[in-house]
């Protein structure tokens, strides 16, 4: 491939969304995959990666500011983060009981951690958690590069906030809980969906159906991160 643009240093961070594309062998899950780290490093970007599996925010964002406060290191000229599920960073004992609550909760999570990464060249992904409506506003150094990529992949799919989910659900009053039970069944079909070798939930999610595959990496590569460093070079 040749090199026809300015190279840019980025990092990527995030949960197993972040990691590429996954399967299962046996029972395990692998990564078969880099997804957006290898594309980029082919389109002649220095990238590196502190994205984990199963990682919360707030994890991430430490193993960030390592890197970032360390004397030693120049900051990435772009920092790309697919968000984890704002609730892996308490006990599942101390999540909201009620709807109210709970979405209050999500977005307090998130703006303590963005809080802390405020001064840094933020390009969000909406993964496992969609990024809210009112980052753009509050926060004015982030860029929004896809809000929710599962919706931006699926446009027609109703909005899913469970995917990878690793909490229990705790008792909750009757709203929330009928809430967490539609969006169950919206997970059963989008997995059920995926395993159909003719729906975009396939082509877009699988062999794993919770995760984005490399199709999709590409595609967001292609279509939005490209176009993103591209712009911000002539800016």
């Amino acid at each position: 491939m040749v090199i026809t643009h300015k190279m840019a240093s980025i990092m990527i961070m995030g949960d197993s969304w972040a990691c590429g594309e996954w399967a299962g062998h046996d029972t395990a899950h692998v990564v078969t995959h880099p997804g957006t780290r290898q594309y980029l490093r082919q389109r002649g970007h220095d990238v590196i990666s502190v994205a984990r599996g199963g990682h919360g925010n707030a994890t991430q964002v430490d193993r960030l500011r390592v890197y970032t406060e360390d004397p030693g290191r120049p900051t990435p000229d772009h920092i790309i983060w697919f968000l984890s599920d704002p609730c892996r960073d308490i006990p599942h004992t101390a999540i909201a009981r009620t709807m109210r609550d709970y979405r209050a909760q999500r977005d307090l999570l998130l703006r303590r951690q963005f809080d802390r990464v405020a001064h840094l060249p933020m390009a969000l992904i909406g993964g496992v958690a969609p990024v809210p409506a009112w980052v753009d506003q509050e926060y004015p150094g982030f860029t929004t590069l896809v809000p929710d990529l599962r919706r931006w992949l699926l446009p027609h799919a109703n909005p899913c906030e469970v995917l990878c989910r690793t909490w229990r659900y705790p008792e909750c009053d009757p709203g929330l809980l009928s809430h967490w039970e539609q969006q169950e069944r919206t997970l059963t079909l989008h997995e059920a969906r995926a395993r159909q070798p003719t729906t975009a939930e396939h082509q877009w999610f699988w062999p794993d159906p919770i995760h984005p595959n490399r199709a999709a990496h590409l595609r967001l590569v292609d279509h939005v991160i490209q176009p993103y460093l591209a712009q911000t070079r002539r800016q």
